[in-house]
């Protein structure tokens, strides 16, 4: 069977009747199998482009030796033809090692409901499904989990239609959310991350149809990136609802992550051992951290806990100074179990909330109780979270940041630590618990499961193992029991079941 590439374009792209209307030059003849590839590029270069978009604005931004690569010396012509002709629109800037010059389809035709279209030029489809060198290398690196991914199967059909249904769902919501979105803008209320803006539910399902479609025809994601160590996949690509759609050969599959997982694994950073460097001579200062405390800490030190140079020697250097100040200005009772303030009557600790799994219902509580806000989704919970401890520590002060405030005033210890671990660049902190997330995952979670249930296909999202059912117990114990051995926390598992009308109630805490 002779090999050919679906894509995605929209349902009113007429070529023949544009070249009537929109005659191209006369040293361009339109190839009407690479603009089809180029259009169907614009969502599958979304998935690595968040922060870029939300600098620059919402473009797929592609370098031109890309493009050239791809659609050979006509590419340049063929794109000013579609702009030209009002397919597409193109921000026209281009920065020197910050962003290449961003596309996107027009409106006109970005509302059109996208159809398929086959590609069949041989030498395209293999330039569209080269892999490049650090996926070859990721594949090699991480050979024993790669090695499932032939196994999984999607129903394609099935996926696409429920993606189809999200997007007429969400449509509806969209100009609210966008207006919303705006009149905040202008109050100066939106300037973080976790407040992003609403995304065009036509984009979205463009998306889906493409992360649905790389499953089905076996185009394989596969890259570990440099940052943080994490692993990128169809599987952390695809929207979680529509994972409810695959299988790995026949069988249903079911993912265990961690509850709470980054708030967890940040717990870890409140123990002043995390900040030994083991390796250091005595009198360099990481055996100081132990004089500060009322209690001797070294008598439960076990050496198979991972410390802050084990994680990232790049930002244990940026950070141990800061780090050692701020404890010696707190009080010692930063440490034992409780961590109180005057609104944390409850005497729970942040550290006890975490390990319960149960602090992002705390916190939306307290938000409740104060008048802050109505109801709020899981989700929107837990963008707030990430805004208390992931945004600038100078974010505080503004009129935005009534969920960083509320952190700090119940969490008045932990919020000096991690604004501590920030203080020089704020993206410390979320790199610090992703490499230490990676490096539980990948050197203790997956060499444990392979070595004892070495027949058990897995895959991990991020903070999460996937595997088939029947092996979710004992997944989620070994997570559990490498947690504590690694980080010294007492973390509970979330067991999530995929099938096709899976719903919360397919669902349990381990």
């Amino acid at each position: 069977m002779a090999l050919k590439h679906i894509v995605y374009v929209p349902g009113n792209l007429d070529l023949d009747n544009l070249a009537t209307i929109q005659p191209p030059p006369s040293n361009y003849k339109p190839n009407i199998e690479k603009i089809y590839a180029f259009i169907d590029l614009l969502p599958r270069t979304r998935v690595s482009q968040e922060k870029m978009r939300f600098v620059f604005g919402d473009y797929s931004y592609i370098h031109s030796t890309k493009l050239k690569e791809l659609f050979g010396d006509e590419s340049k012509k063929m794109i000013d033809w579609l702009i030209q002709s009002g397919v597409i629109k193109c921000d026209n800037r281009y920065i020197v090692k910050k962003k290449p010059k961003g596309y996107k389809l027009t409106d006109l035709y970005l509302n059109a409901r996208p159809v398929e279209k086959e590609i069949n030029k041989l030498t395209l489809i293999r330039k569209l499904r080269r892999v490049s060198k650090v996926q070859k290398r990721t594949q090699t690196n991480q050979e024993s989990l790669f090695k499932f991914f032939s196994g999984l199967c999607i129903d394609k059909e099935k996926a696409s239609q429920a993606s189809w249904e999200y997007y007429k769902k969400t449509d509806q919501e969209y100009p609210g959310l966008l207006e919303e979105y705006n009149r905040n803008t202008k109050e100066g209320d939106i300037a973080t991350k976790s407040n992003p803006k609403p995304t065009d539910p036509m984009i979205r399902h463009y998306y889906d149809l493409t992360q649905i479609n790389k499953i089905a025809q076996r185009e394989y994601t596969f890259i570990q990136d440099t940052t943080a160590n994490r692993l990128h996949t169809n599987l952390t690509s695809i929207r979680s609802d529509l994972r409810n759609f695959l299988t790995y050969e026949g069988e249903s599959l079911v993912s265990i992550d961690y509850v709470n997982s980054q708030p967890l694994i940040s717990c870890a950073l409140l123990n002043p051992m995390f900040y030994i460097n083991r390796d250091a001579e005595e009198g360099t200062g990481g055996e100081t951290f132990n004089v500060l405390m009322n209690y001797d800490m070294m008598s439960n030190y076990e050496s198979e806990l991972f410390t802050c140079i084990d994680v990232s020697s790049n930002i244990y250097n940026t950070i141990y100074d800061d780090i050692y100040n701020t404890i010696s200005m707190l009080p010692s009772i930063m440490f034992p179990e409780t961590s109180t303030s005057p609104v944390n009557t409850n005497q729970e600790s942040f550290k006890s909330l975490c390990e319960k799994g149960v602090l992002y219902e705390y916190i939306e509580q307290h938000a409740l109780s104060l008048g802050i806000s109505n109801k709020l989704t899981r989700q929107q919970v837990k963008a707030a979270v990430f805004q208390m401890m992931f945004t600038s520590n100078n974010f505080i002060g503004q009129k935005g940041a009534e969920s960083k405030r509320i952190f700090k005033e119940l969490f008045p210890v932990e919020y000096e630590i991690f604004a501590s671990i920030k203080r020089k660049d704020k993206t410390n902190l979320p790199i610090l618990l992703q490499k230490t997330e990676s490096k539980l995952m990948f050197e203790r979670v997956v060499p444990r499961i392979q070595m004892e249930l070495p027949n058990a296909p897995i895959f991990t999202i991020h903070d999460s193992i996937v595997t088939t059912i029947g092996n979710e117990d004992f997944v989620a114990m070994v997570m559990e029991q490498e947690l504590t051995k690694a980080l010294g926390l007492n973390g509970k598992t979330d067991i999530k079941y995929w099938a096709e009308f899976n719903s919360m109630n397919h669902k349990k805490v381990a």
